[in-house]
């Protein structure tokens, strides 16, 4: 397993109490796997990526283990620690344009980190970054170099950050939904090339994202999270063809269809829980049409029913699951 999460809580400081946001995920990524983090906002998906890089806020109070090709990230040097996140994660978020720097041309930021650390002159990394930009779909690699932030649509933004994530090299790509501030189409395209990419390079992938149907397309598995617990988990095309977790039915049954007509959308009644707000028991369970006395008293753990693992006291027997 080249990411292992075992058991992670994560609480940070509000005030003079501590609010848990993540309560307690488990999840692992192979070599050459892509993996989809689904869930509404607040449900935990970024701070569970925080913690793998180890770079939640101050003050946060963190337990469980996060494993890195079996080294634990909690325990790693400063110096280690640096090396990890240079060498061996790269990172893709959501809105480019706030992750590069606006008077700057493009080749000063995807040179700037290689400079630091790689000894090879300056003209061979320029034709490394150059090639890169080719690779994630740009045309004309020379002029966009040249060009500076504004002067390129988002999604040509958000390719040129997937090649500053891909110029060291990483072993492990994390995309905080990537895609999100991109129109319907730049969307679809980036995804392909994410997928594209990470099969030619053999990368493992954790993919943030609220999208099931994303999900479906470019990930090998999906994890569904709410209220900072993993709810479900399965093969991506299994889980969206047969939902076993009543929260996994509802994202499903909400979104809008061209097969499909309806005067109004399904909606989960209710609204999304934090997990420092979340009740005795399953945390969904306010907001669960299958609710059974047992779900207000007891958190149902993740237990595996074929190929899902669930997290839910109707297990295999949950109204459309396996």
């Amino acid at each position: 397993m080249l990411l292992d999460i075992r058991n992670l809580v994560v609480e940070l400081p509000v005030g003079r109490e501590l609010r848990r946001i993540v309560a307690d995920v488990s999840l692992g990524i192979r070599e050459g796997e892509s993996l989809a983090l689904v869930g509404e906002s607040g449900s935990g998906k970024s701070m569970t990526t925080k913690a793998i890089t180890r770079t939640l806020p101050d003050g946060a109070q963190v337990s469980g283990e996060v494993l890195f090709d079996g080294k634990l990230v909690g325990a790693m040097s400063k110096r280690e620690l640096e090396t990890y996140r240079r060498e061996q994660i790269g990172l893709i978020y959501q809105d480019p344009r706030a992750h590069i720097n606006p008077v700057r041309r493009i080749e000063d930021f995807l040179l700037e980190g290689l400079l630091l650390f790689d000894r090879r002159p300056r003209a061979e990394l320029r034709r490394v970054i150059s090639d890169l930009l080719a690779e994630v779909g740009i045309a004309d690699p020379d002029r966009c170099l040249k060009s500076y932030p504004h002067q390129l649509s988002g999604g040509m933004l958000q390719r040129v950050a997937i090649a500053a994530a891909l110029s060291t090299e990483p072993r492990l790509l994390l995309a905080d939904e990537p895609t999100t501030a991109l129109d319907v189409t730049t969307q679809a395209e980036v995804a392909q090339l994410l997928k594209q990419l990470q099969a030619r390079r053999g990368l493992a992938v954790l993919f943030i994202t609220h999208d099931l149907d994303l999900a479906a397309q470019i990930c090998d598995r999906t994890a569904v999270m709410y209220a900072g617990r993993i709810v479900e988990m399965q093969p991506s095309r299994t889980l969206y063809a047969s939902p076993a977790h009543p929260y996994t039915r509802g994202l499903l049954q909400s979104r809008p269809s061209v097969d499909r007509r309806y005067e109004r959308l399904p909606t989960l009644p209710g609204s999304p829980t934090p997990a420092y707000e979340a009740p005795a028991g399953c945390p969904f369970a306010p907001r669960c049409a299958d609710r059974m006395p047992v779900c207000s008293t007891y958190v149902p753990h993740l237990t595996r029913h074929g190929l899902a693992e669930l997290a839910c006291h109707l297990g295999a027997g949950a109204p459309g699951g396996n």
